[in-house]
């Protein structure tokens, strides 16, 4: 009865830590597992944001785009009337081919990432 008493106090200075040990891990997996839903939740939320404002600018775009080509067919008609059509087209050509330029310009005079 000796014998068993000593190994159950033994064992119990040795399961006890180890007990303590797990319960630890659990909590602390337990604190990870919280923490990665919170941020998953978080990215969701995020991407319907980002889905939402992309289909805003989207259909802005799409509408910038329709109101282009309403004024550019006013101005096509006002200088139809004053010019003919065909130096009316012509006008509107060089316009357009001179602006295309401009983008490509700005993007030539942008510093690009600075050499350490």
């Amino acid at each position: 009865m000796e014998l068993s008493g000593l190994r159950l106090w033994v064992g119990s200075l040795i399961h006890w830590p180890a007990h303590q040990l797990h319960e630890r891990l659990e909590a602390t997996e337990h604190r990870i597992e919280e923490g990665l839903e919170s941020i998953h939740v978080d990215l969701e939320r995020r991407a319907r944001q980002f889905e939402r404002a992309a289909a805003a600018w989207a259909i802005a775009a799409l509408l910038l785009t329709v109101a282009g080509i309403f004024f550019l067919i006013g101005v096509w008609l006002a200088l139809a009337q004053m010019l003919g059509p065909v130096w009316a087209s012509f006008l509107l050509a060089i316009a357009f081919g001179g602006l295309a330029a401009a983008p490509l310009l700005a993007l030539r005079k942008t510093p690009g990432p600075r050499k350490a």
